[in-house]
């Protein structure tokens, strides 16, 4: 990518964030909490992903994000449980490393 075009896109981003700011601002005077403005502004984000990422990659693009956000959601979960003990770790942990294995072989399938 060239500087102009760089240059191009990084304006295009600012005046989009602009946007987004003052359709954020009027949502929330209008709207009984600021909740509902993160809610639609998030809807409208997780939109405009898996539009773009149909587009780009199909279905085996949803398989790869479905098996990282797992992967995720389950180290987390992980990360959070204090007071369980390692016995009652162990299936969790091991579906773990199953997804892990599981994203692994998609990502080797498709480079």
């Amino acid at each position: 990518m060239n500087q102009s075009l760089t240059l191009i896109f990084l304006i295009a981003a600012g005046v989009g964030l602009v946007v987004q700011n003052s359709i954020m601002v009027r949502i929330t005077q209008t709207s009984s909490t600021i909740l509902i403005a993160m809610l639609l502004n998030s809807l409208v984000g997780i939109v405009l992903f898996v539009t773009i990422l149909w587009f780009k990659q199909g279905a085996t693009g949803f398989g790869e994000l479905v098996a990282s956000q797992l992967i995720g959601g389950l180290a987390l979960d992980i990360a959070r449980s204090h007071g369980v003990t390692l016995r009652a770790m162990v299936g969790p942990a091991f579906g773990a490393l199953l997804l892990v294995i599981g994203a692994w072989l998609i990502a080797k399938r498709q480079f």
